[in-house]
């Protein structure tokens, strides 16, 4: 767009803001060109036809069939929410239940070792062993009896053994507990030998055991080896 000029071209007098003539010479003032604005016809929107009625009562209308059409297009009928896809209309609607999924625990990831689980046996038998080597100073201290301190500290020992016996879960904790069962066995059999050699040469064997008190150590030594003889079972077992 050429601007309105502010003097006359050919006099140089300065020229009004409006106007079409120049004041001094009367020669005609160039207007700036105004662009024409061409008119765009908006743009053509069909009608829908007309039904009667209100437009919320207005049925959808098939379009018309075309000659090279050899059949009319279906109508595509949306099934209901949560119904499959061979839904017909007018069919009856059975919403099915879910499946419930089996909870499969915790899948390892790829690579992971999978690591059993190995459980030992004897627990309980060399606990309740170390139990009845701790009676045997309790009753020397009630009669009155010079107590050996090596049955205590070995019912002490028992006792630790035949927890961490309970609690083996893997191979690693199996073979110690495995080698202090086997540990108290072998001195519970020392044990015993022991005993067999002191009572041969009484006459009465079971007085002389409740009477110095070596009754409990037996009980122990019993219960221990029956304990080892469990470990030793479970060592082949899965």
């Amino acid at each position: 767009m050429k601007p309105r000029p502010k003097f006359c071209e050919q006099c140089g007098r300065e020229l009004p803001l409006e106007g079409k003539f120049c004041p001094g010479c009367g020669d005609l003032i160039e207007s700036p060109a105004v662009p024409s604005i061409e008119e765009v016809p908006p743009a053509y929107i069909p009608k829908p036809p007309y039904t009667g009625g209100n437009a919320a009562n207005a049925q959808p209308t098939t379009p018309p069939v075309l000659p090279n059409q050899p059949f009319p297009p279906q109508q595509t009928t949306k099934a209901p929410f949560g119904v499959g896809a061979g839904y017909k209309p007018g069919a009856p609607v059975t919403t099915p239940f879910p499946t419930p999924t089996p909870f499969a625990g915790k899948t390892p990831y790829a690579g992971a070792k999978i690591v059993r689980e190995k459980r030992m046996g004897g627990g309980i038998p060399t606990f309740l062993g170390g139990l009845a080597f701790l009676g045997y100073p309790v009753y020397a201290v009630i009669n009155k009896i010079t107590p050996s301190f090596i049955v205590p500290i070995v019912g002490l020992i028992a006792l630790v053994i035949g927890i961490f016996m309970l609690r083996v879960r893997n191979w690693k904790t199996f073979a110690l507990a495995f080698l202090g069962s086997m540990t108290l066995a072998a001195y519970s059999g020392y044990t015993m030998y022991q005993l067999i050699q002191i009572t041969q040469s009484a006459t009465e064997d079971i007085p002389l055991l409740r009477q110095s008190g070596m009754i409990f150590t037996v009980i122990g030594c019993v219960l221990i080896l029956f304990g080892f003889s469990r470990a030793f079972n479970s060592l082949f077992r899965r």
